[in-house]
């Protein structure tokens, strides 16, 4: 599988998982909720055993702290965030035009940022 449609379907397993607010900690998460394969009580939180989403999750986190556009950028393009849109019930790609007005940045500066956080989960998940 070349690099771009392995990467793309990682993204797109995510989008699907994150939409589903299993990136938000203390959710009380059902343990029968699409997506997890097994899940383990502690306290009042099971612990998600969805370790290719997680670690996407996991580079988009970090890839926030420094800088926060890029990774609202691949929420946007990817429709992982109800603001932007659903990522179970819309197909595949985004309409750009629309998303970037919508974080209010330049079509160029979404497709650069877009690029710059593909990237850093690209080395995340290579690792």
């Amino acid at each position: 599988m070349k690099k771009n449609d392995y990467l793309e379907n990682r993204l797109e397993e995510w989008a699907r998982w994150a939409i589903g607010c299993y990136s938000i900690a203390g959710l009380n998460y059902s343990p029968v909720a699409p997506g997890f394969s097994e899940s383990i009580k502690s306290d009042r939180t099971p612990v998600v055993s969805d370790d290719r989403e997680m670690e996407i999750e996991r580079a988009i986190s970090a890839l926030a702290k420094i800088d926060q556009t890029a990774a609202d950028v691949i929420r946007a393009e990817y429709r992982a965030h109800p603001k932007y849109g659903h990522a179970h019930y819309e197909d595949s790609g985004n309409d750009c035009t629309r998303t970037h007005k919508q974080l209010g940045i330049s079509e160029r500066t979404y497709r650069t940022k877009l690029d710059k956080a593909q990237t850093a989960v690209w080395v995340a998940i290579r690792m």
